[in-house]
């Protein structure tokens, strides 16, 4: 497992931690559709692509934190 994978898991678990209902799975399929719909350029370099995940994971984990107070 590179880096950018250990990292996204890493993070994914600090937002199930918090709270978070989203699977990994339904994250990046997610991005996916979005990034797709919005003519972006989906990244085939799975480092690339496991550090947008790992950001859009961060902002919305003390978004599911605050939510749960």
């Amino acid at each position: 497992m590179n880096i950018s994978e250990t990292q996204k898991i890493m993070m994914f678990d600090k937002y199930i931690m918090r709270g978070g209902l989203d699977t990994l799975e339904n994250i990046e399929g997610l991005l996916q559709e979005v990034m797709t719909i919005s003519g972006m350029d989906i990244p085939t370099d799975s480092d690339m692509f496991n550090d947008i995940v790992t950001d859009v994971i961060r902002t919305s984990t003390p978004l599911t934190h605050r939510r749960l107070k």
